[in-house]
C-alpha cells in the first residue's frame, strides 16, 4: 500500500510541475484595464494615448501607425459614447483572459472582445481587439462548455460632456 501512495504522489507531483504554475487572474482588474483603454481609444479616439496600453508583444508587430488605422477601420460610421464591461472569459492555461464590452452611442451599439494578457499579480495589457456587429457568445473549449461568465460588477465609462458655463 505504501508503495502505492509513493507511487501517486510521484505522479501527482510530477502533474504538478508538467502543467507549470497555476495562473492567478483578476477579473475585475483586467475590466478595469480594458476599460481605461476603450475609453482612450474607442471613446476618445485616442490612439496615441491608448497604445501605450497595449502588450509589448503586440506593439512590436503593429507599430503604432498601423494600430491607428485599426482602431478607425474598426468604427467606419462612428464612435461608441459609452462602453460597459459585461462578461469575462478565461482562457484556460493562459496569462490571458477576454473581457467583454458593450459600447454605445445615439444609433448604435459596438461588441467589443478585448484579450487581456497578464496576471493579477503583473497587471493587464491589451493584447488582441475585436469588433463584432453582434454579441459576443463565448468560446467553445472542451466539450462544448462555454467559460463566459458575468462580471461581478458592472463598470462603466462615458464621454466626457464640457461643462456649460453660465
Amino acid at each position: 500500500m505504501s508503495k502505492l501512495i509513493r507511487a501517486s504522489a510521484l505522479i501527482g507531483v510530477f502533474l504538478l510541475t508538467a502543467c507549470g504554475s497555476i495562473i492567478a487572474h483578476d477579473e475585475d482588474m483586467a475590466a478595469k484595464k480594458a476599460l481605461e483603454f476603450a475609453k482612450l481609444a474607442f471613446i476618445s479616439h485616442d490612439a496615441q494615448s491608448s497604445y501605450p496600453l497595449v502588450s509589448d508583444e503586440t506593439r512590436g508587430t503593429l507599430p503604432a501607425d498601423k494600430f491607428a488605422e485599426v482602431l478607425g477601420k474598426l468604427h467606419p460610421t462612428g464612435y461608441p459614447t459609452t462602453i460597459t464591461a459585461t462578461q469575462f472569459e478565461p482562457v484556460p492555461g493562459q496569462k490571458s483572459l477576454s473581457i467583454i464590452l458593450l459600447g454605445e452611442n445615439a444609433s448604435e451599439k459596438f461588441f467589443y472582445r478585448l484579450v487581456m494578457v497578464g496576471t493579477a499579480p503583473a497587471g493587464y495589457t491589451v493584447g488582441g481587439l475585436f469588433r463584432s456587429n453582434r454579441a459576443y457568445e463565448g468560446s467553445p473549449q472542451i466539450h462544448g462548455a462555454k467559460l463566459l461568465q458575468p462580471l461581478k460588477a458592472g463598470y462603466t465609462v462615458a464621454e466626457q460632456t464640457p461643462a456649460k458655463s453660465n
